[in-house]
């Protein structure tokens, strides 16, 4: 069984899906879907449910409003060089982009461009695995969610870090009302 579920932040709808064992799958939209349409591609067993996606609400919460990564228990499958190419990201601030290129030198693969960029696309996790932030040489490059998403979040992440730098820690964890779970 996958439980999914979705909320609203800001402009964008966040899909979550997790099993038992932890999370599954986040999908970014602009558009209001019903979840489980939403991953009926990608899974047959699915229900509606809060409370499975309660630890990965609160992750991509966190990473949205640039705090600490939360640990959560994942339930994804990837190859090797996936999770390399998924821990490599984890490290990109908040706020800021690497090249494909950077991203391959930190793996010790400087010739691995191409199969980044494919590990990125297949990302299950992102937000948690910031794929967002990893960009071209001379434009923004892709993103399985559409460019506009990308840049949307890249922009969001830049107003965050100049609101962040004159808030004090209560009134950010005020600014948490924002999203309707």
């Amino acid at each position: 069984m996958i439980y999914c579920w979705k909320f609203r932040y800001r402009d964008i709808f966040i899909y979550l899906a997790s099993s038992e064992k932890g999370a599954k799958k986040i999908g970014i939209s602009m558009e209001d879907l019903d979840p489980l349409f939403y991953f009926k591609k990608n899974f047959s067993d699915l229900k509606l449910d809060l409370s499975h996606n309660l630890p990965l609400a609160e992750a991509v919460m966190n990473r949205l409003m640039n705090d600490k990564e939360i640990k959560i228990f994942l339930d994804v499958t990837l190859t090797p060089f996936q999770w390399k190419v998924l821990n490599a990201i984890r490290d990109i601030p908040f706020g800021e982009t690497k090249t494909y290129k950077q991203i391959a030198e930190k793996i010790n693969r400087p010739k691995a461009i191409r199969a980044i960029a494919n590990a990125l696309r297949l990302n299950p996790l992102p937000i948690i695995f910031p794929c967002h932030r990893v960009v071209s040489e001379n434009s923004i490059g892709g993103f399985s969610f559409g460019v506009s998403i990308k840049q949307y979040l890249l922009k969001y992440e830049r107003e965050i870090l100049h609101e962040n730098s004159s808030l004090s820690y209560k009134t950010r964890e005020n600014k948490r009302e924002r999203f309707m779970l």
